[in-house]
């Protein structure tokens, strides 16, 4: 099965449930305050993160949501009609087919390929682990 969820379509997303990129600006913003040095908490998230990466990554983050909105017509929307689990490991399986090539090019050190892997991998089980809830 999961061979056609690599590749399986889904209907259009709707325009019903909380957005999810005020949830996600949200969680950044307190992750700034935690990494603010002044609140007496470590100065660097783990990947190295600073309050001003975490700024540049919200804007990044906005700037995807618009496109995605001109794309579908809606920014992305929780219980928006698509299995999110699917989207995650689509755009995942893209993910590490371009931290691929971006070491094959050499254009950075390829820590990235790893990880990705390892995390692709994860939501893949967690993927199997539902089918196999559901078919019993």
């Amino acid at each position: 099965m999961m061979d056609s969820v690599a590749t399986s379509k889904q209907p259009a997303p709707t325009g019903h449930g909380e957005i999810i990129l005020d949830k996600i600006l949200q969680r950044i913003d307190r992750c700034i305050v935690l990494a603010d040095p002044k609140h007496r908490q470590c100065g660097q998230l783990a990947g190295g993160l600073t309050p001003q990466g975490l700024r540049r990554l919200a804007v990044a983050l906005t700037e995807r949501a618009a496109a995605g909105e001109k794309k579908y017509g809606t920014l992305l929307r929780a219980n928006n009609g698509r299995d999110a689990t699917i989207d995650l490991y689509q755009e995942l399986l893209d993910a590490l087919m371009y931290a691929e090539q971006a070491e094959a090019e050499a254009q950075y050190g390829g820590h990235l390929v790893p990880l990705l892997l390892s995390i692709t991998c994860q939501v893949a089980q967690a993927i199997a682990l539902g089918e196999k809830i559901g078919d019993e």
